[in-house]
C-alpha cells in the first residue's frame, strides 16, 4: 500500500493563501495530512481561514484531531491556533507534546539556543527519545 502524507505549516490558517491551499489539497488528495498553525474558530460568521480545521476536513473528507497550542485574537475574536492530524484512517488517540506544557523541557531547550545547529538537533533528538520511551 502506498500512502500520501503531506505536512504543511499553513501560516495562520492560510490567511493569505487560503484558496491556493484548498486547491493544492484538492489536487493532491492526501491520505494523511499534518498541519501547523491551523485555526479552529467556530461559527459561520468567521472567515474561512479562521475555521481552517473545519473547512479542510470538509474539503478533503478526512477525519481529524486538533490540538490547540495558543489562543489568538483576530478582529476581536478569540480563535484556538494549533496543530492537526487528518487522516482517511481512524485516529484513536492524540497527545500533545510541547515545550510550553513541560517546564523542564522548555528550560532545557531555551538554555541550548546559543549552541550550534548540530548540538541543538542532538538535544532535540535526546528529548524526543526521552518522550518516546515514556509513552
Amino acid at each position: 500500500m502506498i500512502l500520501k502524507l503531506i505536512n504543511l505549516n499553513i501560516w495562520l490558517g492560510g490567511r493569505d493563501t487560503y484558496n491556493n491551499l484548498m486547491n493544492f489539497l484538492e489536487t493532491e488528495k492526501p491520505d494523511i495530512l499534518t498541519l501547523q498553525e491551523v485555526l479552529a474558530g467556530e461559527g459561520p460568521e468567521l472567515d474561512n481561514y479562521l475555521r481552517s480545521f473545519e473547512k479542510i476536513k470538509e474539503a478533503t473528507g478526512l477525519s481529524g484531531i486538533f490540538e490547540p497550542a495558543v489562543l489568538m485574537q483576530f478582529n476581536g475574536k478569540t480563535v484556538p491556533t494549533g496543530n492537526a492530524i487528518l487522516s482517511k484512517f481512524p485516529l484513536k488517540k492524540s497527545t500533545l507534546f510541547g515545550c510550553m506544557g513541560n517546564k523542564q523541557l522548555s528550560n532545557r531547550l531555551k538554555s541550548q539556543l546559543t549552541n550550534s545547529m548540530a548540538e541543538t538537533c542532538s538535544i532535540v533528538k535526546q528529548i524526543y527519545m526521552e518522550l518516546h520511551t515514556t509513552l
